[in-house]
């Protein structure tokens, strides 16, 4: 069962600090993209997706 993950911030943040953030939940998990990048998961070593 994956979890949402929603960040209230003043202003957007980039795109790289985004994916920093997500890659920090574990050295063993993994970012992919969905709907066009629209969507970013956190997902497993074997790509389940834990979070988006």
């Amino acid at each position: 069962m994956t979890k949402d993950i929603i960040a209230l911030t003043p202003k957007m943040p980039d795109t790289a600090t985004l994916l920093a953030a997500l890659h920090a939940g574990g050295p063993s998990l993994g970012l992919s993209a969905t709907d066009d990048g629209a969507v970013i998961q956190l997902c497993t070593a074997a790509g389940r997706p834990l979070c988006h």
